[in-house]
């Protein structure tokens, strides 16, 4: 399991409904993340799959990480830039 695990569609479209700025755990304690991952969600490892994740399709794109390493995960700010493809970066 890791990261490529991520659902992509469902990550870009979380992505969108987050505020302007957001933390990884927004994103991975979604209960739509959380439900079309039932499995990878109870992973030890699971908030740091979707933070890298983000990193993946994202930054430098449509997010910026703002800070690293707090208690949520990684702070984000979007953009505005473009977003990555439809099937993702990352596969």
């Amino acid at each position: 399991m890791g990261p490529k695990d991520v659902i992509f569609q469902l990550l870009d479209a979380t992505v969108e409904k987050m505020p302007q700025r957001f933390f990884t755990r927004d994103v991975s304690e979604h209960p739509d993340m959380v439900a079309a991952h039932p499995v990878l969600s109870k992973h030890s490892h699971y908030h740091a799959f979707v933070g890298r994740r983000l990193s993946m399709e994202y930054r430098g794109r449509a997010l910026v990480e703002i800070k690293k390493k707090t208690s949520r995960g990684s702070l984000w700010e979007k953009t505005g830039g473009h977003r990555p493809p439809a099937g993702g970066a990352a596969g």
